[in-house]
C-alpha cells in the first residue's frame, strides 16, 4: 500500500511513533520493533535523483508522474511510479452516475448533500 503524506503529516506521524518508541507504551517486542521500521522509513530522505528519474518518464495526457514521485533503484536504472489514465470501459466497469438533486435535477455543486437550488437531496 502506498499513502501520501506531505511534509507535516509525515512530520506528525514521525513524532507520534518516535513518542511511542521512547515511552513504549502498550507495545510488546514484536510492536516495537514494527514501530522501529515505520519510523525509520518515514525519517528517509528521498534517492537524490528522484527528480531526475521523473524527469525522464515520457508524460502525456494518459501517463503522469508527481515530482515528489517514488523510485526504486536497480543497477541500470530505476522504476518510477507513475499514474496511468484507465477508462471506465478499458477497466470493464460501469461509469459512476453523477450526483443530482431527486426534486429538480440540480447537481451536486458545492459537494452536500443538499440542493442547493431547492433544498432537496442530493442521490447518486
Amino acid at each position: 500500500m502506498w499513502l501520501r503524506l506531505d511534509d507535516h503529516e509525515a512530520a506528525f506521524l514521525a513524532e507520534l511513533l518516535n513518542r511511542e518508541l521512547k515511552e513504549q507504551l502498550h507495545v510488546d517486542d514484536e510492536g516495537k520493533g514494527k514501530l522501529q521500521t515505520i519510523f525509520d522509513r518515514l525519517n528517509e530522505p528521498p534517492d537524490s535523483d528522484t527528480a531526475a528519474f521523473a524527469a525522464a518518464v515520457d508524460t502525456n495526457d494518459e501517463l503522469e508522474v508527481d515530482s515528489d514521485t517514488v523510485i526504486s533503484r536497480s543497477d541500470d536504472g530505476a522504476f518510477v511510479m507513475a499514474w496511468v489514465y484507465v477508462t471506465n470501459a478499458e477497466a470493464g466497469v460501469e461509469p459512476e452516475e453523477d450526483a443530482s438533486c431527486e426534486n429538480c435535477g440540480g447537481t451536486d455543486n458545492d459537494g452536500s448533500d443538499i440542493c442547493t437550488d431547492c433544498g432537496g437531496a442530493i442521490t447518486s
